[in-house]
C-alpha cells in the first residue's frame, strides 16, 4: 500500500466562480492531467496526474472571496505518493501544484494577492488592538470567529 501525503495552497483571483471553473477545467486538461472531472454544482474540479516518477491527484475548490462576487479563492489540494526514491529529491505535491499553476498565468494576479495579504494583516492587527486572542490558551484551537469565548472548549479567552 502506498504512502500518500497532501499539500494545500490558496490563491485569491479576480473574477467570479463560474469564469474560474471553466479556466481551471481547461488548465488541468492542458497541463496533462487525466480523468478531469468538473463538479459545477459543488464548484470543484478534480484530476489525476500519473507520470513515471509522480503519481497523484489534485482537487481545486472555488470559494467566493470578499463581499462582492468578483473575487474567487482557489483552494488547491494535491495528494501524491511519497514512497518512491524520486520523492526524496523533489516534493511530488509541489510538482503537481506547480504544473497546474503553470497552465494558468498567475503573474498578472500579483496585485490581488498582495491586496489579500494586506486585508489579512489588517484583520490581525485589529484583533491585537482589541486584545482578542487568535488562539485559545486552554485548548490551543484557533479563534476563527474572534469571540471572547472559545468555540471549541467553551472557556473564556482573555
Amino acid at each position: 500500500m502506498a504512502i500518500r501525503k497532501s499539500m494545500e495552497e490558496c490563491i485569491c483571483v479576480e473574477g467570479n466562480r463560474y469564469e474560474w471553473l471553466q479556466k481551471v477545467n481547461n488548465a488541468l486538461s492542458v497541463a496533462g492531467f487525466t480523468n478531469v472531472v468538473c463538479e459545477s454544482s459543488l464548484f470543484q474540479v478534480k484530476g489525476n496526474y500519473k507520470k513515471v516518477t509522480i503519481w497523484g491527484e489534485i482537487l481545486i475548490i472555488l470559494v467566493p472571496f470578499g463581499n462582492d462576487n468578483n473575487k474567487t479563492e482557489l483552494n488547491i489540494r494535491s495528494t501524491a505518493h511519497v514512497d518512491n526514491i524520486y520523492a526524496l529529491f523533489k516534493s511530488p505535491n509541489k510538482t503537481i501544484i506547480e504544473k497546474f499553476k503553470s497552465a494558468i498565468d498567475f503573474s498578472k494576479l500579483n496585485n490581488l494577492l498582495t491586496e489579500t495579504e494586506e486585508i489579512m494583516e489588517k484583520s490581525f492587527t485589529d484583533c491585537k488592538m482589541k486584545n482578542i486572542l487568535l488562539i485559545c490558551p486552554h485548548c490551543k484551537n484557533p479563534n476563527t470567529k474572534k469571540l471572547l469565548e472559545c468555540e471549541w472548549c467553551g472557556n473564556k479567552i482573555c
